[in-house]
């Protein structure tokens, strides 16, 4: 009986003992955390992510420590760029979307894979994922929008821009109102600090069309597939004139390509240059849903008067593409717009729109904007300012206007434009002559 007794109580302080040393080693386990934290301060990755790495061995649920880990991985220079973002995208997939940082690490995760992966088409879906699970999150919105800016969808960044900004805090609104008129007008200054970023520009290398090349090169080398990346670069191709080798490009995409309405789209344009209109034709009949926005309208307007010479179908649809995020500044659209409405019989429609056409053509010269961008230089002036505001007015973006005034408000609140077209404008000059 007694033996039994000793045998049991011996037992029971194993236990105890065994229980004490494993809450002891968790609790040294969970110093790696705070010990972590300040190693990351004083910018020593590497022994932060040795003590991150042991920490979520035994945590594993703890999705902030697995941010910090991703952080100190990728911040260790000394290792390859390309082996430390693998390595921290690794990490990042384990959050799931659940958890508190779940948007957070599907913006880090894409931004990785975007920016020094060079995988943008593995990236997109990251960024709409995490604004579905924090619609307020601001890194998550800019990050799509220079995406799509820089894989030439400037048709879709409209919604996407106006939710940057309003994300934005008030200071801020003017830098990004400027990065707006840049991403429309000024395409190669928009993206060289992004380019530099993506590694295809050098620090003082001005950008140029060799540096939009070669980015649509090693995106499309890195995701091969991927129908936006052979689309965008087919279309830069094309505009120098090698549509022969643009064309080429696209023959070698997956069938499953053309689901893609950028694509599609992309290899409408290069059978209407070739004069393959059946090819054309019949290619806009795949058009994937919605049948919406300003490439759906302005192919289906152009198929509709070059094809089929039915000017009520291409007239209702020039309107359309002209209504849409970047119609507004298509002239040469415009122009088309004008002819159908002239062999429509109307005459008057016709004449008013060419004239419209012919407003916007003058708004879109280089030396205008040339002269604009020393507008955009000092947004503390207000006569700056109220040049940008007749260039919105005559462009007649009323939200532009809108915007660009509150912030002259701010800067001068005396000389603050009244509404209607301002002294200096092109429709006021055009009244005074």
């Amino acid at each position: 009986m007694n033996s039994t007794r000793t045998a049991v109580r011996a037992t029971l302080v194993s236990l105890v003992v065994a229980g004490l040393l494993a809450g002891g080693g968790a609790l040294y386990v969970r110093r790696d955390l705070s010990i972590a934290r300040r190693l990351l301060e004083r910018g020593e990755h590497r022994e932060a992510a040795k003590r991150l790495q042991r920490y979520l061995r035994l945590y594993r649920g703890d999705s902030r420590a697995r941010l910090m880990l991703a952080e100190a991985l990728v911040a260790d220079d000394d290792r390859p760029a390309e082996d430390a973002a693998r390595d921290a995208v690794a990490q990042l997939e384990r959050i799931p979307d659940s958890s508190p940082e779940g948007a957070e690490a599907r913006t880090r995760t894409g931004r990785l894979l975007f920016l020094i992966l060079l995988r943008p088409g593995q990236a997109e879906p990251l960024f709409r994922r995490a604004i579905e699970l924090a619609p307020d999150a601001l890194d998550a919105h800019l990050m799509l929008w220079n995406l799509l800016n820089v894989t030439g969808r400037f048709h879709l960044t409209q919604p996407v821009f106006w939710r940057v900004y309003e994300l934005n805090s008030e200071s801020e609104r003017p830098i990004r109102l400027r990065d707006w008129y840049l991403s429309e007008f000024g395409r190669g200054s928009a993206f060289a600090e992004l380019d530099r970023k993506l590694g295809v520009l050098a620090k003082k290398d001005n950008p140029s069309l060799v540096s939009e090349y070669d980015r649509l090169r090693h995106i499309r080398a890195a995701e091969p597939d991927w129908p936006v990346g052979i689309a965008a670069l087919a279309r830069l191709l094309r505009g120098e004139g090698q549509k022969d080798v643009a064309r080429e490009l696209v023959q070698l995409a997956p069938p499953e390509a053309d689901r893609d309405p950028f694509f599609l789209a992309t290899r409408i344009e290069l059978a209407m240059d070739e004069g393959n209109f059946d090819e054309a034709a019949e290619l806009f009949e795949r058009w994937p849903e919605p049948h919406d926005g300003y490439e759906y309208w302005m192919w289906r307007g152009t198929i509709a008067d070059e094809i089929r010479r039915d000017d009520a179908e291409a007239i209702a649809a020039y309107d359309e593409a002209l209504r849409s995020p970047l119609g507004d500044t298509d002239w040469q659209l415009m122009s088309r717009l004008a002819h159908c409405l002239l062999r429509a019989g109307r005459a008057d429609e016709s004449r008013s729109t060419r004239d419209r056409a012919s407003q916007l053509e003058k708004l879109m010269e280089r030396e205008l904007h040339q002269q604009l961008r020393k507008s955009f230089g000092d947004l503390r002036n207000p006569a700056a300012v109220r040049e940008i505001i007749d260039f919105y007015r005559d462009l007649r973006r009323d939200r532009e206007v809108a915007e660009w005034s509150a912030w002259l408000d701010r800067i001068s609140p005396a000389e603050s434009p009244v509404s209607g077209a301002a002294p200096g404008s092109m429709e006021n000059r055009k009244r005074n002559e």
